[in-house]
């Protein structure tokens, strides 16, 4: 199987960077998975697990919050607001973030700061969801 180029980059820098064999990807539409030579393709990336397949069967596992996924057909770069490998976590804080992120949803304010919020809300219950079936 033909390696290709994976970058997984947030406003704070690249959290990936490595040729790999395989990437599956949480698109809006569902999941879907990359190889080297797929067609050229922009999607849209909603909160959850990334699986990247290295060389040898090795997996590295991270949950992304939403952001865009380009394609060609040597090279994927995913773009989101954030990102982090599930075995790097504190899932009892993940747990806490949530529950609080869970009650400023319920207060009234501005639409922006509620869409910050849903957003955060999504991620963090990403990261439990899939921590929860890796474990």
């Amino acid at each position: 199987m033909k390696a290709f180029e994976l970058a997984i980059v947030t406003p704070e820098g690249s959290i990936f960077d490595a040729p790999c064999y395989q990437v599956d990807i949480p698109g809006s539409e569902g999941r879907f998975g990359v190889l080297a030579g797929h067609m050229n393709l922009i999607a849209q990336v909603k909160a959850g697990l990334v699986e990247v397949y290295l060389d040898g069967g090795v997996m590295e596992r991270m949950v992304v919050a939403e952001g865009i996924a380009e394609v060609n057909q040597d090279h994927c770069t995913i773009l989101v607001e954030k990102g982090t490998y599930l075995k790097d976590l504190d899932i009892e804080a993940i747990k806490k973030k949530l529950e609080l992120v869970r009650h400023q949803l319920t207060k009234e304010c501005t639409a922006t700061l509620h869409e910050v919020q849903l957003a955060e809300s999504e991620y963090l219950a990403a990261i439990l969801e899939n921590f929860n079936n890796a474990t």
